[in-house]
Formats: C-alpha cells, sequence, structure tokens
C-alpha cells in the first residue's frame, strides 16, 4: 500500500489495507497467491464500492449525514458504520471540505494545524448540527455535543482536505454509548437524554473530547 500511494497514505483516513487470499479448493489447486489492497468499510464492516484509483482520491472519511459510527464497547472507541439502532459513539451531521481555506490536495500548501482548523470548524459545525435536527431548541434536547475531526499532517500530506462534523459525548476516556437516531429517540448510556436547565453547547464544555481515530482494519 505504502509503495502503490509513493508514501501518502492517511492512516486515520476511509480506506483500509487489506487482502484477498486463496479459497480451500483453490489452494487444492494449488493457488498460493495473496493479492493486496486498500478497501473503504461500510454499514456493519462491509465492503463499500469504489470508484477510481485510490491514489487519485481524497482519502478523508465521507460519512453522508446522519451516519452512526459503532463503539467498541470495551475501549469506547469508534468503529465503522453501523445502524442507528445499534449502539454507536456518534452521529455525523456534515463534511466541510476546507480546501478552499487551506489549499486543494495539490495546491502544496502546508499543513494548517489542529488549531487552525478547530478555528475554522467551530462556527460551521453547530450550524450544520442544528440544520441537521431542524434547529438549536431539537439540538439542545439531545444534550450531545457538537464535535468534529481534524486532518493530522500525515493525512493532509497524503491529500486529505475534509472534516466530518458529528454530535457525541465524552465518557470515561472514549464516547457514551448512543442508541437510536438523534433526530426521533435517542438513550445515552441506556438512559433518555434530560436537558439541563442552562450551559454553553458543544465545545465550549470543559471536557477533553475526543477525536476519532479512523477505522481500523
Amino acid at each position: 500500500v505504502t509503495n502503490y500511494l509513493d508514501g501518502r497514505f492517511d492512516p486515520q483516513g476511509r480506506f483500509v489495507p487489506s487482502l484477498v487470499y486463496p479459497s480451500e479448493a483453490q489452494w487444492q489447486r494449488g493457488q498460493r497467491d495473496l493479492r493486496c489492497g486498500l478497501i473503504q468499510q461500510g454499514l456493519g464492516g462491509s465492503e463499500m464500492e469504489i470508484t477510481g484509483r485510490v491514489a487519485d482520491l481524497d482519502q478523508s472519511q465521507e460519512w453522508a449525514p446522519g451516519t452512526c459510527i459503532g463503539i467498541n464497547p470495551q475501549t469506547r472507541q469508534p468503529t465503522y458504520p453501523v445502524s442507528c439502532a445499534e449502539p454507536h459513539a456518534f452521529q455525523t451531521t456534515g463534511i466541510i471540505d476546507m480546501s478552499a481555506r487551506f489549499g486543494a490536495r495539490t495546491s502544496g500548501r502546508p499543513w494548517p494545524g489542529a488549531g487552525a482548523q478547530n478555528a475554522f470548524l467551530t462556527p460551521i459545525c453547530p450550524v450544520q448540527a442544528h440544520r441537521f435536527l431542524g434547529g438549536k431548541r431539537e439540538f439542545e434536547k439531545t444534550t450531545l455535543n457538537i464535535q468534529w475531526s481534524t486532518v493530522s499532517e500525515i493525512g493532509w500530506l497524503a491529500g486529505s482536505r475534509k472534516a466530518v462534523c458529528y454530535m457525541g459525548l465524552p465518557f470515561k476516556g472514549g464516547f457514551a454509548t448512543l442508541v437510536g437516531d438523534a433526530r426521533s429517540q435517542l438513550l445515552i448510556n441506556g438512559k433518555i437524554p434530560t436537558p439541563a436547565p442552562a450551559g454553553p453547547p458543544g465545545r465550549a464544555l470543559p471536557i477533553p473530547v475526543p477525536m476519532p481515530p479512523g477505522i481500523a482494519p
């Protein structure tokens, strides 16, 4: 994979190394070849259809708004897209292309740093969340935080330029477990969310917000 991409592989991106190996019947016929490649994981860890060469594509995560990302119950870290009826770590609300602000993947412009990306995304992702849920008041009923991903320097050099806005809740070094679509009935750690009387939204809360580490093979 590294050779094919000329070293430009985003370890937090949407593609993961995989392989095709001989079936038992093929093995009995003498087949011994492994074929290495790249896949994009979809719902339940299934393989999604990819159009084009990965070397020519933006490797950023591109989960459609409303996608629920599963959760590892032991580590409380995100996994891969699942049905929102299943336990999950967060639900996406939008994809933001940062090319216009910081330079396209072919521009050669340097990595802007997480601070600059956060400053750019801070006013954008709340708008995405409120629009996704039908208004600020509807968002506040969920008691979730507005969060987003940033592109690492390695990912930036690989050409990734997109950030994902999403809603989740920090919990014990990871994410709280959500069940249900935030637009309808939502449970947080098995309980119906109860909005606080008042309080600052999203990242204004003094709680460290974990970032999704990407999808593991």
